[in-house]
């Protein structure tokens, strides 16, 4: 639905070979191909985040290990921060949240990221680094013009976290898919699903009326 919304709302002019990655609680991904949905035979399509990235990494809730949600989804880091916190590593987001560990969120890390919080930094950068080597080997497979983040993460990192993919994007992938694929940012906001529901509801609503229609004149 977020990538329904991108192609008719947002970047939808540069969605026509092209992925739409949220990175959020779980990681998501939505392919175009030839300004098309690819959904696959069964619908599921796109499993971008479970992806396996480290064989013998944590648990994901899908029963796999290692995958690239359970190593870079906001949940993750969030859960890296707070763990590192509570072993006693020093950092700036206890003052942030007013000493509250359950309060942090991707939001607070980012900013202290941007703050030169050594921890955050730290935990940011090795997720991004997973998440860019993972792109790099799609973006290798599939060849997209276009990459749209979106979701909490990118939201709050905006130019801060897309330099750090490109950078592992430059370094991974093949030369030519990679200079081919641009990177951006989606500019819609934490509504996005519900507007692509919206979108694809008025949609068949409409042709089902529009077929009604047909159907009474051919019989007329």
């Amino acid at each position: 639905m977020m990538a329904l919304a991108e192609k008719h709302f947002g970047l939808g002019r540069e969605l026509n070979d092209a992925l739409f990655v949220e990175v959020g609680m779980g990681i998501g991904a939505s392919i175009f191909i030839d300004g098309k949905l690819y959904r696959g035979p069964g619908g599921s399509a796109g499993e971008f985040g479970h992806m396996t990235i480290d064989e013998d990494g944590p648990l994901c809730s899908c029963g796999n290990r290692g995958c690239l949600e359970a190593m870079a989804s906001c949940a993750a880091i969030i859960h890296a921060v707070r763990s590192a916190i509570e072993q006693g590593v020093n950092s700036n987001v206890p003052e942030m949240v007013d000493g509250n560990l359950e309060r942090i969120g991707v939001e607070v890390i980012v900013q202290a990221a941007k703050e030169n919080d050594t921890l955050s930094f730290r935990v940011l950068h090795e997720a991004i680094s997973r998440i860019g080597i993972m792109l790099a080997d799609v973006i290798n497979l599939l060849n997209p013009n276009c990459v749209v983040f979106a979701g909490p993460l990118f939201r709050h990192g905006d130019d801060f976290l897309l330099d750090q993919v490109k950078e592992v994007i430059r370094r991974r992938a093949l030369e030519k898919s990679g200079n081919e694929a641009k990177l951006r940012v989606s500019s819609l906001g934490s509504e996005t699903a519900a507007l692509g529901a919206a979108r694809l509801i008025t949609q068949q609503v409409l042709e089902k009326l529009y077929y009604e229609k047909m159907a009474l004149h051919s019989r007329a």
